[in-house]
Formats: C-alpha cells, sequence, structure tokens
C-alpha cells in the first residue's frame, strides 16, 4: 500500500466513521455481531451485491429484530461517493444491492446499527471493471487443431477486429508446465496443432483486452476471478491403459466373462436341486 492510499484511506474513515454521540461500539452486555462479504472486483454498469448478516444482543442474548446497515464508498481514483442506510432482519444472511459504478478504485466502509449500538466496522477496498468479452474456443475431436471465435460483433454483424484477444498455449508434461506459443491479437483463429505439442496435456488460456483470464468461466459470486482454460490430453490413451486398446481385447474380455458365467450357473443349478 503506498503512503498516499494509506493517507486518504486515513481521511476517509476519519471522516466517515466517526461515532455520533447517540451511538456507541458497545455497552457492556449489549452490543452488534456483523459479517459481510464483499467482492474484491465487480464489473461496470452492473449492481454490485455484497451478503450481510447481523446479531444485534441485549443482556448477552441474541434479539430478533430489525436492524439497520449502513454502506458508505468513495472513489479513490474516480470522482464518487455514496452513503446509504438498508433495513434487515437479524439472524439472516442478505443480499444488499450497491449501485452499479464506472470502472475504478473504491473505498467502503460498512457496519451495522441497533438502538444506538454500532458493530464493529468493516472496510474494505474493490475494483470495477468491464465484463469479460464473450469468445468460444474448443479442441477438434482428435485434438489436431484448435479453433477460437471472438462472438464481439460490430454494428454490421460481423466480428468486431478492434476487439482482439490473446492466446498462450501452454503444455504439461507431467511434472511441470511450460509456455509453448502466444496468439496475439486474435479475432478469428485456426491452430494446427504440432506434433511437438502432443506428448501432453495441451492448455489454452484466453486473455480479453481487460485482463480477464478465460473469462467465460469465471464466476464472481464464488470468488473465482480466473477461469478455467481449454485442455486436451495427448497422452490418456497411456495413462489409462484400457482406453488405448482394441475392439479385440475387449471383446476376448467378454468372452471369458459369458464362460464364466454359463459355467458359474451349472454349478449352482446342480448344488441346489432337491430330493426326487
Amino acid at each position: 500500500m503506498t503512503r498516499k492510499f494509506a493517507l486518504f484511506l486515513t481521511l476517509f474513515f476519519a471522516v466517515t466513521l466517526g461515532f455520533s454521540p447517540q451511538t456507541q461500539a458497545s455497552n457492556g452486555s449489549n452490543f452488534v455481531v456483523f459479517r459481510a462479504n464483499i467482492s474484491p472486483m465487480y464489473i461496470m454498469n452492473v449492481s454490485a451485491p455484497i451478503q450481510v448478516l447481523a446479531i444485534p444482543f441485549q443482556s448477552n442474548k441474541p434479539v430478533y429484530a430489525t436492524l439497520q446497515i449502513h454502506v458508505k464508498i468513495q472513489g479513490i481514483n474516480v470522482n464518487y461517493s455514496y452513503d446509504q442506510i438498508f433495513p434487515i432482519r437479524t439472524g439472516v444472511q442478505q443480499t444488499i444491492y450497491l449501485p452499479a459504478m464506472q470502472q475504478g478504485h473504491y473505498a467502503i466502509v460498512t457496519w451495522a446499527e441497533y438502538k444506538g449500538i454500532k458493530s464493529k466496522i468493516i472496510s474494505e477496498d474493490f475494483g470495477v471493471v468491464p465484463a469479460p468479452l464473450p469468445y468460444e474456443c474448443y479442441f477438434s475431436n482428435d485434438g489436431s487443431k484448435i479453433h477460437f471465435k471472438s462472438k464481439v460483433l460490430n454494428s454490421t454483424g460481423q466480428i468486431d477486429p478492434n476487439t482482439t484477444f490473446r492466446l498462450e498455449i501452454y503444455l504439461w508434461d507431467g511434472s511441470q508446465q511450460s509456455l509453448v506459443s502466444v496468439y496475439n491479437n486474435v479475432t478469428n483463429l485456426t491452430i494446427n496443432v504440432s506434433p511437438n505439442w502432443r506428448t501432453g496435456i495441451l492448455i489454452v488460456d484466453v486473455v480479453d483486452q481487460y485482463g480477464w483470464r478465460n473469462g467465460m468461466s469465471i464466476n464472481l459470486q464464488a470468488f473465482q476471478f480466473q477461469g478455467y482454460p481449454v485442455e486436451y490430453d495427448y497422452q490418456q490413451a497411456h495413462r489409462y491403459p484400457a482406453a488405448g486398446r482394441s475392439w479385440t481385447w475387449y471383446l476376448g474380455v467378454v468372452i471369458i466373462a459369458l464362460i464364466l458365467a454359463v459355467i458359474g450357473k451349472r454349478v449352482l443349478g446342480n448344488g441346489g436341486s432337491g430330493e426326487e
């Protein structure tokens, strides 16, 4: 954290978080427990959800009622200020939705309050970024080709040539991963997989111009900000021997199993007969 950023947060917290004469952090056996799940990254121009849970206590006993959640947001490298109070029910995790924000860096402080008793304050920062750009990327069935296509279209319905991606291709040989090739400024591409790459698991990472890596499989609600790459295992037959054997091997196994089943049926049948 830079000195400038640290000073900014100090001033922000000092101004926005001062206790008023009517509120206090706790009062002996009267207090409020508060939790908040704030994502480190949100999508611009889309409502930003945070999960909150609060329980007030009176005489060390939980109270089931309605309390208030205070939320204050200040832009760090953008001009933005937000201050809102949300009523929630005690002891139930709820989602509150913050307004859509522009791209930038923000500081947030939040706390719960019940009858003048304030919980501990939660302070975080987060980034707001453009949404991942859509695309499709996959291997051919035999693994000989990698197909990539941007799904960002221009006003004529064609692939937008100004929206490009980067493809990073890695090879996992069973012990380590190494970068074998990089394709820049890609919009629509078919790659013929080199025989030299077919010696392990080939991995394709797709990076869009906003920095999202494999953005089509991210899950912000699960705090997963990097998606899953596309992969093809060229050594599967060696790792799973049965998968690489011919149909004649399987036919032999089936015949032996049938013979054993017939013999077993006869033995069990003879042993199970009654008196004549």
